[in-house]
């Protein structure tokens, strides 16, 4: 039984597999003839000079109808293209799309192309512009012990393009965002200013340098009792109050060896006649820190009429 069922199978096999490609050729060109429709994504580029803008963008999508044999419609891709150059002056337009100007080539003997709606209908403007300041989007902290003293952007400003609506409403941009973690000296950055979330607002430059100066963190600390010397008169002369306290700002490493003797509290009374004044207190401070507060920072001089 098996070996007659294996005959029946291969008995004439170049006449059988002959049959079954005639078959499937007929079935081919009776299928491929077929005249059929089918939808295609079609793409519109609206391409304008450089001094004017289009609201919403410069790309615009409708769906095409191609009607035909099944054989040329298999050979067009689902994406169409077509670019429509727009001249003349601003305000509302419409623009009617030439099917003969859909990328790739398309056959129209043999093709019949059908657009849903064969025009587009834009605004189109003149550019608008203005320069605005730079900010730095910065993220994360540096190491343990420094801080970021300073950062800096060049440019500062940069400018903006767009549709005046838009761009009227941008007073500053921001960087991408710049990661400082773990930073312990300085470092300099070239960062993309990040997007406006708007159509066709242009960007120059669309980068900027971002420098962040590392240094030490730094801490304050207070000395009381500081005496307030008078200088610049022979006469005796009493202060009221007598002490002021001054607060400076270090690293840790600095402010450890500095001592009270190393502060000075002073007032200039030169040229000054007996009586009382009200005078500015000026301090001196060891190099390496920053003078943080004095409190008072007046105090009230009375020259007296004797001499010291």
């Amino acid at each position: 039984m098996r070996n007659r069922l294996f005959s029946l199978l291969f008995h004439n096999a170049h006449y059988k597999l002959f049959a079954l490609l005639l078959a499937t050729v007929l079935w081919y060109f009776i299928n491929a003839g077929e005249v059929t429709e089918e939808k295609r994504r079609l793409q519109i580029q609206l391409v304008t000079p450089k001094e004017f803008v289009i609201d919403g963008g410069n790309i615009r999508h409708t769906e095409a109808t191609l009607k035909g044999d099944k054989a040329s419609l298999m050979a067009i891709p689902e994406n169409l293209e077509v670019r429509l150059d727009i001249t003349g002056g601003t305000g509302r337009r419409t623009q009617w799309i030439n099917t003969r100007d859909i990328k790739p080539y398309i056959d129209h003997s043999s093709i019949k192309v059908m657009l849903r709606d064969p025009y587009v209908t834009f605004n189109i403007e003149r550019k608008f512009s203005k320069k605005v300041s730079v900010k730095v989007n910065q993220q994360g902290v540096p190491a343990e012990g420094y801080i970021i003293e300073k950062a800096t952007i060049d440019p500062q400003k940069v400018e903006i393009m767009g549709l005046q609506y838009d761009i009227s409403k941008i007073e500053e941009v921001f960087t991408e965002a710049i990661d400082v973690t773990g930073l312990q000296q300085t470092k300099s950055i070239e960062a993309e200013i990040a997007s406006l979330g708007l159509d066709k607002v242009e960007v120059n430059p669309s980068k900027v340098s971002v420098s962040f100066l590392i240094g030490e963190e730094k801490i304050n600390r207070r000395f009381s009792s500081i005496p307030i010397e008078i200088l610049g008169t022979d006469f005796q002369w009493e202060v009221n109050p007598k002490f002021i306290s001054i607060v400076i700002q270090g690293t840790p490493g600095v402010l450890s060896f500095v001592k009270k003797e190393d502060l000075r509290a002073f007032a200039e009374v030169r040229n000054l006649l007996p009586g009382k004044h009200e005078m500015r207190v000026q301090v001196k401070i060891p190099s390496e820190t920053v003078l943080i507060e004095t409190v008072p920072t007046v105090a009230v001089v009375e020259i007296l009429a004797r001499k010291q």
